[in-house]
C-alpha cells in the first residue's frame, strides 16, 4: 500500500450557530488531520510495462535501421572488389581540396565544378561539362567504380553536347586496374566504309567487363537531362554560333532555334524527347538493344539505305585489346591516335632539350611563340618528305581535324578510366536523325583512330616532384597525361615532360603553360591558348609579318589533361579550363 500523508486546517466561517460555536471553542486552533488512501497496484505495473515497451521498441527500431543500412550498402556492393577497381568509403575524412596556389589548403564541403584544377580524398571526376562531372561523382559516391562513372558522364555529355559526342558517334577508352597491374584498351569496331553509331555498343562491352552499377542506372540522369531539359553552356553555345548557318536550315533547328528561328545562346532551354526514349529504352534491354537501336535509327532514313545501315549496325561491337606500351624516358606511351606518335615524341622532346626552348611562361606570348615556331622548323613538318618516310601517314593527318568529348576519373585506389567519344567533326555529318533525336558521324574508314587519346604515365619516380601535396611514402603512386588532336597532342606532350621532367614543374604549372593547337586550315602559323587567372585565353600567330592576334579559340580545340594519385590524394588537371570541369569528393 502506497501512504499519502495529506493535512489540512479547519478554518473559521462567517456563518455558524450557537452549537457550532460551542464545538469550535471546545476544538483546538490548527487541528490538523492526517489521511491516508490507497493507489492500485496494477496502475503501477502498467507505467513500468509502457516504460519498457517504448524501451524495447527504441532498440528494435535501431536495429532495424543497421539492417538496413547494411543492406543497403551490399545492394549498392559497397564492399572491396575482387578486380580492384573499387572506391572506398572512408567517412571519417570525407572533405575535399582545391589547389589553386599549390598549397594543401582545406575547403570543407564546397564544389570546386568550374576549376581547372581540384584535389579530393576519393575519386575525381573531369569532363567538359559541370553537369556530366556531378552526375559522374554521383555515382562513385553510390558505390559504382571509374567504368560506372565514365560511362554515366559519356552519356550525359552526349545529351548536353551533341556536337562533339553522342549515341551517333564512336567511342574509345583506356582502363587501368591499379591492383592488377592490367591495362586494357577498347573500341567500337565498325564495317570499312559505314559511318553508323557504335557509342552504345562499346560501352555495353566496357560494363559487362569492368561496370559494377546496375546498366539502368547509368542511364538515368542522362534521360532526364534529354526529358526535362538542359540549359546550354559556354562550349555548345560557341559550337551553335560557329554553325548557325548549317543548323538555322536543318532539322537541328527543331531543337536549337528559338521561336523567332535563331539559334539558342547561353542559358537556353534545351529538350530531346525522342533521345530520352531511346536512351531508356537502351537502358532497359541491357542484352538485346541492339535490334531495337537499329530499327529505331533506321526509321528516318530511306528505304535503299536502310538494309546496308541494319547489316553494318548489327556488325558493330566494342573491341578490347592488351595496349601496347612504348616506353620512353621517365615515361610511358599507354595509348595513341597515331602509330608513330611513340617515336615522333622522342624525337620532338629531345629537340627541345637540345635547343634549350622555353615554354613556360603563359603571360607571354610573344615569347612562347617564338619558341613554338623554332620547334616548327626544325622539325619541318610540312615540307619535309624525308620526316613522310619516317613517319607513315603523317601527310594524312594535316587534312583531319577530329573533336572530341573526353572523361577521365582516377580514384583512391589508383585506378583510372580515360575515354573518349566523337562525331568526327564539330556537328559530324549534320545529319540529324529527329526520330531517335542523335546526330550521325561523319568518320571513315581512316579517320577513326583519331578518336584515341595519347596517353602517357609518368615514371613512379617521378610523383614526387614538387606539387599539390606533402610528401608521404605511400606507395600507391598514379600520374597520367592525356592528349587530344592529333599532331597537336604529340607536340603539347613533348612539351609538358619537359616541363615536368626536366624543370619540375607542378602538375599546374605544367598544364597552364601554352597549349599548341595545328589547325588544318593553316598553311603556315599555328594557334595557342593559355589559362591566366583561371581563364582561357587564345592567341594565333601568323608567319606572315610573325604577328600574334587574339582570338575566340582555336579551330583545333586540342586538350591536355592530367590526373593524379599522391599522399592518399587524387588530382585532376586540364587545359583549356573551359573543357575542364572538374568534381569528386
Amino acid at each position: 500500500m502506497v501512504q499519502c500523508d495529506v493535512r489540512y486546517m479547519k478554518v473559521a466561517t462567517d456563518i455558524h450557530d450557537d452549537t457550532e460555536t460551542d464545538r469550535a471553542n471546545e476544538d483546538s486552533d490548527g487541528e490538523q488531520v492526517t489521511v491516508y488512501f490507497k493507489l492500485p497496484e496494477n496502475r503501477l505495473q502498467e507505467k513500468a510495462e509502457k516504460r519498457l515497451t517504448c524501451f524495447r521498441v527504441s532498440v528494435a527500431l535501431v536495429l532495424l535501421a543497421i539492417v538496413l543500412v547494411f543492406a543497403r550498402l551490399q545492394w549498392n556492393k559497397y564492399w572491396p572488389d575482387p578486380d580492384g577497381l573499387d572506391i572506398s568509403k572512408e567517412h571519417d575524412d570525407h572533405h575535399q581540396h582545391t589547389t589553386m596556389e599549390e598549397d594543401d589548403e582545406h575547403h570543407d564541403g564546397e564544389d570546386h565544378h568550374h576549376q581547372h584544377t581540384a584535389l579530393y580524398h576519393h575519386a575525381v571526376v573531369l569532363t567538359a561539362s559541370a553537369n556530366c562531372s556531378s552526375i559522374g561523382k554521383a555515382l562513385l559516391q553510390e558505390g559504382g567504380n571509374v567504368v560506372d562513372a565514365a560511362i554515366a558522364s559519356l552519356l550525359c555529355l552526349g545529351v548536353v553536347h551533341p556536337h562533339t559526342a553522342g549515341v551517333g558517334g564512336i567511342f574509345s577508352a583506356i582502363v587501368y586496374n591499379n591492383t592488377s597491374g592490367s591495362l586494357k584498351t577498347i573500341s567500337s569496331t565498325a564495317p570499312q566504309k559505314s559511318p553508323v553509331p557504335s557509342v552504345l555498343q562499346g560501352i555495353r562491352e566496357l560494363h559487362s567487363q569492368w561496370g559494377r552499377s546496375k546498366w539502368r542506372r547509368l542511364f538515368q540522369e542522362a534521360i532526364t537531362l534529354a526529358q526535362e531539359g538542359f540549359l546550354i553552356d559556354d562550349v555548345l553555345a560557341r559550337a551553335l554560333e560557329s554553325h548557325k548557318e548549317q543548323i538555322v536550315v536543318s532539322k537541328l533547328c527543331d531543337l536549337f532555334c528559338d521561336a523567332t528561328g535563331r539559334v539558342k545562346s547561353v542559358g537556353a532551354i534545351v529538350k530531346n524527347q525522342n533521345l530520352s526514349e531511346l536512351l531508356q529504352s537502351a537502358s532497359l534491354n541491357e542484352n538485346n538493344f541492339l535490334e531495337t537501336l537499329a530499327v529505331k535509327l533506321s526509321e528516318d532514313l530511306s528505304l535503299s539505305e536502310r538494309p546496308a545501315f541494319l547489316a553494318a549496325i548489327q556488325q558493330i561491337r566494342g573491341e578490347i585489346n592488351d595496349s601496347v606500351i612504348v616506353e620512353g624516358e621517365k615515361y610511358s606511351v599507354l595509348s595513341a591516335s597515331l602509330p608513330f606518335s611513340g617515336q615522333m615524341l622522342s624525337d620532338i622532346l629531345e629537340q627541345v632539350r637540345q635547343q634549350s626552348l622555353s615554354f613556360q611562361d603563359g603571360a607571354d606570348f610573344n615569347k612562347t611563340s617564338a619558341a613554338y615556331r623554332d620547334l616548327l622548323n626544325l622539325i619541318q613538318l610540312r615540307n619535309s618528305s624525308s620526316l613522310a618516310q619516317k613517319y607513315p601517314g603523317l601527310v594524312d593527318t594535316f587534312s583531319f581535324n577530329t573533336q572530341n568529348s573526353h572523361i577521365a576519373v582516377l580514384d583512391q585506389s589508383g585506378n583510372f578510366v580515360i575515354m573518349s567519344a566523337s562525331l568526327n567533326s564539330t556537328w559530324g555529318s549534320g545529319r540529324f536523325l529527329p526520330s531517335s533525336g542523335i546526330l550521325l558521324n561523319s568518320f571513315s574508314a581512316n579517320s577513326r583512330h583519331f578518336n584515341f587519346p595519347l596517353v602517357l604515365r609518368l615514371a613512379q619516380d617521378d610523383t614526387s616532384l614538387n606539387d599539390d601535396t606533402e610528401d608521404s611514402g605511400e606507395e600507391k603512386e598514379v600520374e597520367v597525361v592525356a592528349f587530344t588532336g592529333g599532331l597537336s597532342a604529340v607536340f603539347n606532350a613533348a612539351v609538358l615532360l619537359h616541363n615536368r621532367i626536366d624543370l619540375r614543374m607542378s602538375s599546374k604549372e605544367t598544364l597552364s603553360s601554352p597549349l599548341l593547337h595545328i589547325e588544318p586550315e593553316m598553311t603556315s602559323g599555328f594557334c595557342l591558348s593559355s589559362i591566366l587567372n583561371d581563364s582561357d585565353k587564345y592567341m594565333r600567330f601568323s608567319d606572315v609579318g610573325h604577328e600574334l592576334e587574339q582570338v575566340d579559340e582555336c579551330v583545333d580545340h586540342s586538350l591536355s589533361l592530367l590526373l593524379r594519385l599522391h599522399a592518399n590524394h587524387v588530382a585532376a588537371h586540364g587545359a583549356p579550363a573551359t573543357h575542364a570541369h572538374i568534381d569528386g569528393y
